[in-house]
């Protein structure tokens, strides 16, 4: 209960100092997908990609993520993890399911990617010779390869932040999977520069290493 939260709708920069000197903190976004949420609040029809705003919780020890559970409200669906534990998945009422990846034999593969890519067409090129599918939660976009929804997620612009990828981040990897940065590293927690500043790369790892062979990577693996 005294643990120390780190939250996106209520932080406070002033706060790092005391951030900092944590070695157990939660890391918390209570709607990943803000937009598309405050279009369902306003009665706007959504498009499928826009459903998936998400409910994001993890528990991070010395930089690393222990716990986590991601919640997508419109679509019923819930995953949640354990370090050494495993990874479960459910949808609406059925019983809990636990999730195991497995490389993707097909050359044609299905990337998620969010909706300013698909608008700008600035790196969809480099993926001509795969199925591409848009959603508006990078946490979603992230879980979703856990349960092939789709096989792997790209995210070719810095700029997430911790609590975008926390509990997704330990969902994917209990399940067999791997959440990567631009410089093939996974990632770690509670740091001083909670931003990722280089492209986001999710999947089982034969998954990411056969789609990494279609985009230019030492353009896009850099900060």
């Amino acid at each position: 209960p005294g643990e120390f939260i780190l939250p996106e709708e209520s932080y406070k920069k002033t706060s790092d100092k005391k951030r900092l000197r944590q070695k157990n903190l939660w890391i918390i976004d209570p709607i990943d997908g803000s937009a598309d949420f405050s279009h369902f609040l306003l009665g706007r029809k959504l498009q499928k990609g826009q459903r998936s705003f998400s409910i994001s919780i993890a528990w991070v020890k010395n930089k690393q993520v222990q716990l986590g559970v991601v919640h997508t409200p419109l679509l019923s669906e819930t995953w949640v993890a354990e370090q050494n534990h495993g990874a479960w998945y459910k949808k609406d009422k059925t019983a809990w399911k636990k999730i195991r990846m497995h490389p993707i034999k097909s050359r044609l593969l299905t990337v998620a990617l969010n909706g300013h890519e698909r608008a700008t067409g600035e790196n969809t090129h480099r993926l001509n010779n795969h199925r591409l599918v848009y959603h508006g939660s990078l946490v979603y976009r992230i879980v979703g390869t856990a349960v092939g929804h789709h096989d792997a997620l790209i995210s070719f612009n810095g700029g997430s932040k911790e609590w975008d990828v926390a509990a997704a981040d330990i969902i994917v990897q209990e399940a067999g999977g791997r959440l990567l940065d631009g410089h093939n590293r996974p990632l770690c927690y509670n740091k001083a520069d909670l931003v990722n500043h280089t492209l986001l790369i999710a999947g089982h790892s034969k998954t990411i290493n056969t789609l990494l062979k279609t985009i230019n990577t030492k353009k896009n693996f850099s900060q």
